[in-house]
């Protein structure tokens, strides 16, 4: 890793060979504008000091690249995924399935299981660390209250998916109250979001 400078441009540049803080470096170019960002993955053997200069010099803002055995110059870029327009497989879920959602009372978790509780009329067995009496989980209440208005089959069950027994208590109380879990929707963590 080295920062760069030049009168008129700042440079993050990560040379790896395959490493994990890639996505710090992604991470880094969508907080710091002011920063152009080379993500640099280095072939096995071959590299040279000219060819790394000429890929941070490079005119675009962020660039990732991998540099192969051979000498090739491949680039990771993103492209949007076309929606297909033929004819969906039906989800194998129905009325008689049920669904364990971690974390699924709040936030997008919410909004998946409600979706694909809707589509194909399974019921949700929803673990959560949070408690719907608490003053503060005004949201949780309300997608408790969406649910219902919805006519979703589900039970909200309280534990913490760090807890074993705790989580056994609830899966417990969950296959209890509408019969065995079939699936698992694994979408509990805490959601923190900082800059770096």
């Amino acid at each position: 890793k080295k920062v760069l400078e030049s009168e008129e441009k700042r440079f993050f540049v990560l040379l790896h060979r395959g490493h994990a803080g890639v996505t710090i470096a992604r991470t880094l170019h969508l907080e710091a504008h002011s920063l152009n960002t080379r993500i640099i993955e280095l072939p096995q053997k071959g590299a040279t000091v000219d060819m790394l200069v000429q890929e941070v010099l490079a005119a675009t803002v962020f660039s990732e690249c991998v540099y192969t055995d051979d000498g090739r110059r491949l680039e990771r870029r993103l492209n949007l995924v076309q929606e297909d327009s033929g004819q969906s497989e039906a989800l194998p879920l129905g009325t008689k399935d049920v669904v364990l959602v971690s974390g699924g009372g709040k936030g997008i978790a919410a909004e998946c299981a409600l979706a694909l509780a809707r589509e194909t009329g399974c019921a949700l067995g929803i673990v959560g660390r949070a408690s719907p009496d608490d003053a503060n989980e005004r949201e949780l209440r309300a997608n408790i209250e969406r649910f219902k208005a919805q006519g979703v089959n589900f039970f909200y069950a309280r534990a913490d998916v760090t807890d074993i027994d705790g989580l056994r208590q609830a899966v417990l109380a969950i296959e209890k109250e509408l019969g065995s879990v079939r699936a698992i929707i694994h979408a509990a963590g805490l959601n923190e979001p900082r800059s770096l």
